[in-house]
């Protein structure tokens, strides 16, 4: 393709990026997560549209690899909007611990307990957090090292 022919598509305003469609349905979920939950830490496996959750882990990887000088999709285009919705492009171990303890308050909201099975077809990383939570609580009690704490283990016992 000729420098002329590039000029007379982008004169027609083409778009380049086939994907382009694709992300933008996927930033308005977001937006609308966002307006539901005040944040956009969308679990990988959030239940109500599982998509975005890949998505979201997606656009972190993304912007990674751009960090890093890789090859990415990751524009100065499409990093705006997200830094506009306060998108945390890095989720450290609290924050994904909040993100499962949301899901297990609204599991809880739902059906009145916190028994989710190891392996929970709605969420199974759900199934699967609750069960170590648990494993960690044996743990901090017998006095061995555990990631549980003593705000963790108060935060649960609210459920």
């Amino acid at each position: 393709m000729t420098a002329e022919q590039i000029a007379a598509l982008n004169d027609l305003g083409f778009d380049w990026d086939v994907n382009n469609e694709a992300w933008e349905i996927r930033l308005e979920e977001l937006r609308e997560f966002h307006q539901t939950y005040s944040h956009c830490r969308v679990s990988r496996t959030y239940p109500a549209n599982p998509s975005l959750g890949n998505w979201v882990q997606a656009m972190r990887k993304d912007f990674r690899k751009r960090e890093n000088g890789k090859q990415s999709s990751m524009t100065t285009e499409r990093i705006a909007p997200l830094n506009d919705l306060g998108f945390d492009w890095v989720v450290v171990d609290n924050e994904a611990w909040e993100i499962r303890l949301e899901e297990l308050q609204g599991f809880h909201q739902t059906y009145g307990h916190c028994r989710i099975p190891f392996k929970y077809p709605h969420n199974p990383s759900l199934g699967r957090w609750v069960s170590t939570m648990r494993q960690e609580f044996r743990k901090q009690e017998n006095g061995k090292h555990s990631s549980m704490t003593a705000e963790r283990i108060a935060a649960l016992n609210d459920l």
